[in-house]
């Protein structure tokens, strides 16, 4: 049987996988070589009044594969059916290194369609529905039941040697204690915590909140038991003079980070075979690593500049063993905050909108340059960021850009695309860039999705503020924050906020507004040249990582955000190389 449909492994990790079956078998001394024979005739036997007693021989079974060449895959596409639409698949997803035959041998199976159990009412009809009932028919049931056999035996061993075998037991195993956030938590004890010693509680009640866009959290919800996401709740309680308070509140509870990694793994798997395979080979390097921990680690700072910055965060449970990793924060409403949850709807932000972000964003950029010991040292920080990883990352990218030049090429075009690639191939040379310019902490989500603005009055700054403008921002999710070049947060918030028809020069006064900030903040000079160098890179990156896997999640949930950032980032960079500022990656990409 030739494999003409994708089952989630290349060819080779696949005949890899049946010779270390083939090399255990013969240790152990087992008559036949397969995965789980025996499961299909006990399941087939019980279902359609075989004797069940007989399993054991009938299970005895041999599976075959061999490598075949492109020529004999190519003959043997000539030879079968199959939709037009259809793919011969190989692990690249082209027909260029040939494919695997496997067959399987059954010897000893037996079977009838006539007499005893046969008879029975549920397994005559059975039998009935698969037209096996009767004299004449058992050749019939045979073939089918070693279709099955042999069906269940490629898909099981590739998702054993994809590594998908053992993370679905892992995650959807039956005897899986429960962990994790649950509605037997949520009850008075719990809420007389988060109250603490503002007075004692009364009630509470659920409050409907608006969650934003998160993919991930939508897609865990449905995969896994326990409560992930925002929750709202409106808290009465009496101070302790006696007042009855109203206090809403908003719960947010955040999936493990392998989990995580396996919700976005199963996007990758919709998109395609070759994506698939490299996301599961990269998965925890791309940056959800310890994303449980460390938002929990960031909004619990002490540090007065940076939580001003921050929602206010009133209780919090961190436990590894019940896999919980929970805070209760202020619910932001329209009250007190503007530009809530704008990704999409970028109208309402002015100039002087974008400036206080800037501003701010250069301030808690600035916190940071020198406490980068201190932040290495903390064990909630991911380190995967590196040259090293990105060298390995990209095959992962040119997948991601594959499929999103596949799925949507109105606005991943030709052009945008052989840039893009230019940039993954010049990665070494893009690493160089990044190691000229000081690091900080960066959120590195930092957009309309994740960003609003206290109205003024309705927060104190706890410096010296020196502008005119007395709005501070508040910046929340900040699971993927990591230690790297400020321009990182600068490319994304401007890819964002900046429409695809604004001239770049508008955009580069937004860029010199930020250096001006920055400057006044750490109290150092930046050369304007080396500056827009290294942006020009953080540029491509959020290009070739961030944009790509949205583009990969957009497949999921309508992202109305995505062609709007994508083009205006693609028209910056594309605008920076017509200008000959590129030069960088076009050479890198040549040698």
């Amino acid at each position: 049987m030739y494999i003409i449909y994708c089952v989630q492994i290349d060819s080779k990790t696949l005949l890899q996988a049946h010779q270390t079956l083939q090399e255990g078998a013969i240790r152990v001394g087992a008559l036949g070589s397969n995965v789980n024979v025996a499961n299909v005739m006990a399941s087939v036997f019980i279902a359609t009044g075989q004797d069940v007693a007989n399993t054991a021989e009938s299970a005895t079974a041999l599976l075959h594969m061999s490598a075949v060449s492109k020529e004999e895959l190519e003959e043997a596409q000539k030879k079968l059916f199959y939709h037009s639409d259809a793919k011969v698949y190989n692990g690249d997803t082209k027909v260029e290194e040939g494919g695997v035959y496997i067959s399987m041998q059954l010897p000893s199976v037996v079977a009838a369609t006539v007499g005893g159990g046969t008879m029975l009412a549920t397994q005559k009809e059975c039998l009935q529905i698969m037209g096996c009932h009767g004299k004449g028919t058992v050749r019939r049931l045979v073939e089918i039941i070693a279709a099955f056999a042999l069906a269940l035996d490629i898909s099981t061993l590739s998702s054993i040697a994809s590594g998908h075998f053992a993370s679905s037991h892992e995650r959807l195993g039956r005897n899986k204690p429960e962990s994790g956030l649950r509605e037997v938590h949520l009850n008075n004890e719990f809420f007389s915590k988060v109250v603490g010693s503002r007075g004692t509680l009364v009630d509470w009640t659920p409050m409907k909140v608006d969650a934003g866009t998160s993919i991930i959290s939508e897609l865990t919800k449905t995969e896994i038991s326990k409560k992930v996401g925002h929750f709202g709740y409106i808290i009465h309680y009496t101070t302790n003079s006696g007042e009855v308070m109203e206090w809403p509140v908003v719960i947010k509870s955040k999936p493990l980070d392998s989990e995580t990694a396996t919700m976005i793994n199963k996007m990758a798997q919709a998109c395609g075979l070759e994506l698939a395979v490299q996301y599961e080979r990269h998965k925890m390097e791309t940056g959800f690593r310890l994303c449980h921990t460390r938002e929990l680690a960031i909004v619990q700072m002490e540090d007065p500049e940076l939580k001003q910055f921050l929602p206010e965060v009133y209780y919090s449970v961190s436990s590894i063993s019940k896999d919980m990793f929970v805070y209760v924060m202020e619910y932001l409403s329209d009250e007190n905050f503007t530009h809530l949850n704008t990704a999409d709807d970028i109208s309402g932000w002015t100039t002087a909108d974008v400036k206080v972000v800037l501003r701010d964003m250069a301030r808690f950029h600035a916190l940071f340059m020198d406490k980068l010991e201190w932040l290495r040292e903390q064990p909630w920080m991911d380190h995967s960021h590196c040259r090293e990883v990105a060298m390995k990352l990209r095959p992962l990218w040119k997948a991601m850009l594959a499929n999103a030049a596949r799925e949507f090429p109105e606005y991943w075009t030709s052009q945008v695309v052989e840039l893009t690639t230019q940039a993954i191939d010049s990665s070494n040379e893009m690493w160089r860039i990044f190691d000229s310019f000081p690091k900080t902490l960066i959120h590195n989500d930092c957009n309309p999705r994740n960003i609003c603005i206290h109205k003024a009055g309705s927060v104190q700054h706890v410096s010296d503020q020196t502008d005119d403008d007395p709005r501070l921002i508040c910046i929340y999710d900040w699971e993927l924050a990591r230690i790297d070049v400020p321009q990182h947060d600068l490319a994304e918030f401007l890819a964002f906020i900046v429409y695809p028809e604004t001239s770049i020069y508008k955009r580069l006064e937004l860029i010199e507004y930020y250096i001006v900030m920055l400057e006044k903040y750490t109290k150092q000079k930046y050369n304007r040249r080396n500056f827009l160098k290294v942006l020009d890179a953080a540029t491509l990156d959020f290009q070739l990582n961030r944009l790509n896997m949205y583009t990969m999640a957009h497949t999921f949930k309508d992202y109305r955000f995505l062609e709007r950032v994508v083009r205006s980032n693609s028209a910056y960079l594309l605008q920076r190389k017509s200008d000959g500022h590129l030069k960088f990656i076009t050479m890198a990409a040549k040698l």
